[in-house]
């Protein structure tokens, strides 16, 4: 029987270094930078843009990850 591979959305990813530590323990990730970030060695997905600008499945992720985000919003 096949294991599930969680699929994790990561907002505010930076160059992936959290999303490439998760892939190699199996998860299959995917980064969110407003400004795009620098890309990442690992091959891991970052996308460019506003999160309500995404078009995303609905329930497409297992878990969302906001790390070291909140403090850099406006108000």
């Amino acid at each position: 029987r096949r294991s599930h591979r969680p699929t994790i959305l990561d907002i505010g990813c930076g160059r992936g270094a959290l999303l490439a530590e998760l892939a190699e323990a199996g998860a299959r990730g995917v980064g969110l930078e407003r400004s795009g970030g620098a890309p990442p060695s690992s091959g891991v997905e970052i996308r460019a843009g506003e999160l309500v600008d995404q078009r995303f499945p609905s329930e497409h992720f297992d878990a969302v990850i906001i790390w070291h985000v909140l403090e850099h919003l406006s108000q």
